[in-house]
C-alpha cells in the first residue's frame, strides 16, 4: 500500500474534471510515523526504500511502521488457528453523501478491519474494498508473549478512523481518536521497537 502510495496509485482516488471547484492531491505516502523497518541484508539494517520504487527530490520515502504484521495466515503460534487478514476499506465524498462532504468536499478515510462481518459492515456504509495488508493473531487465542492488541479508534471531529498498537493508546486519545467504529481492537500484533521480534 505504501508503494502505490509512491506512484500515485493509492485508493481511493479523488478525480478532477472541468467543472469541479475543488481537488485533492493523491494520496502520498508519509514517513512521519512509525519506527524504521529493520530485517534485510547482512547486517539486519534498516530499509532506506521502497524495492523498485524509484523517488527522489525532497520526499522522505523510508519505509517505517508503527507494528509487525505477517504475510500469509499461517499462524506461527498455532498452526491450527489460522491467522486472520487485515482488510483495508475505504471511501470517499462522491461515492456517497456525508456530513463532512458539505464542508470537504474531497474528504476521504481508511479503516481496517480483520473479520468478514466487518468488512459487510462498512461495505454497507459505502466503503470499497481495497485488499488485504496483511495478517494478524486473532482476538480469539491468548495474548501471545511480546504481542500487544491492535487498537482502531474513530475521530468524529474528523470523520477519521485509525489503527494503532495499545501501547500509543494515550497519544492517539489526546488526538482526537476516543470511539469505537465497531469492536475497539482487532487482534493480536507486535509493536516495532527496531529488530524483527522474536516469536516465543
Amino acid at each position: 500500500m505504501a508503494a502505490a502510495a509512491l506512484v500515485g496509485t493509492l485508493m481511493p482516488r479523488v478525480v478532477c474534471s472541468a467543472g469541479m471547484s475543488s481537488c485533492v492531491a493523491q494520496p502520498a505516502y508519509s514517513s512521519a510515523y512509525g519506527v524504521a523497518v529493520t530485517g534485510h541484508g547482512a547486517s539486519g539494517g534498516a530499509y532506506t526504500s521502497f524495492p523498485g520504487i524509484a523517488t527522489g527530490g525532497s520526499l522522505d520515502s523510508t519505509p517505517k511502521a508503527e507494528v509487525w504484521v505477517f504475510t500469509t495466515h499461517e499462524n506461527p503460534k498455532n498452526p491450527s488457528i489460522p491467522l486472520v487478514p487485515l482488510y483495508r476499506l475505504s471511501w470517499k465524498c462522491g461515492d456517497s453523501t456525508w456530513w463532512i462532504c458539505s464542508t470537504k468536499s474531497s474528504h476521504t478515510d481508511t479503516v481496517y478491519t480483520a473479520d468478514p462481518a466487518g468488512v459487510q459492515a462498512f461495505m454497507d456504509a459505502q466503503y470499497k474494498l481495497d485488499g488485504i495488508e496483511g495478517y494478524i493473531y486473532p482476538k480469539s487465542m491468548p495474548q501471545p508473549p511480546g504481542a500487544v492488541r491492535l487498537m482502531r479508534k474513530y475521530n468524529a471531529a474528523r470523520d477519521d478512523h485509525a489503527i494503532f498498537p495499545e501501547t500509543k493508546l494515550s497519544a492517539m486519545t489526546a488526538l482526537g481518536y476516543t470511539e469505537n467504529s465497531g469492536s475497539d481492537w482487532l487482534g493480536y500484533v507486535y509493536p516495532n521497537n527496531g529488530p524483527v521480534p522474536t516469536i516465543q
